[in-house]
């Protein structure tokens, strides 16, 4: 059914329309951390690129030589 209101964008994670950092948080949770062994969070007081570094510790994702090779990436020497 079309009516003649204007374009817009609605956010409904909560059923009520309005945009929360919370309920953004909430569902990324949910989808990512509830398959994790142990819950992951950001620490606020440390720098983005720090969190970003010891997330990929965490998970074993730094581009070393030996986890490219694994992945099967050229490494030249």
């Amino acid at each position: 059914m079309l009516s003649n209101m204007e374009d817009r964008w609605v956010w409904d994670l909560n059923g009520d329309g309005a945009f929360r950092v919370k309920d953004v948080r909430t569902l990324l949770d949910e989808c990512f951390l509830s398959k994790a062994p142990t819950a992951l969070r950001w620490v606020e007081y440390v720098q983005i690129k720090i969190n970003v570094f010891a997330l990929k510790v965490f998970l074993d994702r730094l581009p070393t030589r030996s986890n490219l090779q694994h992945r099967g990436v050229q490494v030249k020497f």
